[in-house]
């Protein structure tokens, strides 16, 4: 473990190595968790793919997102408790985590009904903009400096 320098501290243990220390991932810990996005793509794609069919079958979009969020508070619930981590709801008080929650809410209402309206393939590459947008506001409401090999990374991922 390493030693901490004043005003640093250990956060929770990471999702893909579980370790709490302060130190770069090795190569296993790097192939883990690229997998665990490649899940993730699969997982996304399907999601898409059954929101664009139920859409089609004239299921409302709130019940979608209804029956998804009792599913993934049961994972996640699931989830905490077998890794020993507080799933108590006093953190949900913090103004912030409510926003959040709420900016969540309103992104997966307006993408399921993007998804209910154009074609799953435009749907995708509108979706890929995404880090070309947040860029872009980072840099205009936060201040972040971006440079040009930061543009030009971000352009080339979108390739």
């Amino acid at each position: 473990m390493l030693a901490l320098r004043p005003g640093e501290r250990l956060g929770p243990p990471c999702l893909v190595c579980s370790r709490r220390e302060l130190a770069l991932p090795t190569a296993a810990d790097n192939l883990r968790a690229a997998l665990l996005m490649a899940f993730a793509s699969v997982v996304f794609t399907i999601n898409d793919a059954l929101v664009k069919v139920l859409t089609g079958e004239g299921v409302p979009i709130g019940l979608i997102l209804a029956v998804r969020g009792v599913f993934m508070v049961l994972i996640f619930l699931v989830l905490f408790r077998g890794r020993g981590d507080d799933w108590r709801l006093y953190q949900f008080r913090d103004p912030l985590v409510v926003l959040r929650a709420c900016a969540e809410a309103a992104l997966s209402w307006v993408m399921f009904t993007s998804l209910m309206l154009l074609p799953i393939a435009t749907v995708t590459a509108l979706f890929f903009t995404t880090p070309m947008l947040a860029t872009a506001l980072g840099a205009l409401f936060l201040g972040e400096r971006v440079r040009i090999w930061r543009w030009t990374a971000v352009v080339l991922g979108f390739v």
